[in-house]
């Protein structure tokens, strides 16, 4: 296992995107032999479970027998305070490579907001960020 990386998929509840962005992250996982860690954020407490339904759905179960992937669920209250959750837990994991998931917001929530990548990417530092499309 290359100790070197560390990956990272940031989940939030909100975006209906998950298996996407795990598949991602399982993808980037084995071609860097490294661990994976799910952060799954809500705005409400949710049951854990749901996330670790959708992670045994999506066939990680491997990664989890390994002992390679760790889940990390988390709640927040309000969007403005995401970026800094996600960086907070990829500084704390010593996270290398984060999978997100592009923001489908309106130009007018972008002009009063502004965007989360550019709000996040100004923080980032020396993370690599791979960020996966809503269609995909």
């Amino acid at each position: 296992m290359n100790m070197e990386e560390k990956i990272m998929v940031c989940h939030i509840s909100e975006n209906q995107n998950g298996d996407p962005l795990v598949q991602r992250g399982v993808q980037l996982s084995q071609m860097f032999d490294s661990p994976l860690y799910i952060l799954y954020l809500s705005g409400q407490s949710e049951d854990e479970n749901r996330c670790k339904d959708q992670l045994s759905r999506l066939g990680c179960q491997d990664l989890v027998d390994d002992e390679r992937m760790n889940s990390i669920f988390q709640t927040y209250n309000g969007q403005d305070k995401l970026p800094q959750i996600i960086l907070d837990q990829a500084r704390e994991n010593k996270i290398t490579q984060l999978v997100i998931s592009e923001c489908s917001k309106s130009r007018w929530e972008l002009l009063k907001k502004g965007d989360f990548i550019n709000r996040l990417v100004s923080k980032m530092g020396d993370i690599d960020l791979h960020i996966v499309p809503s269609s995909r």
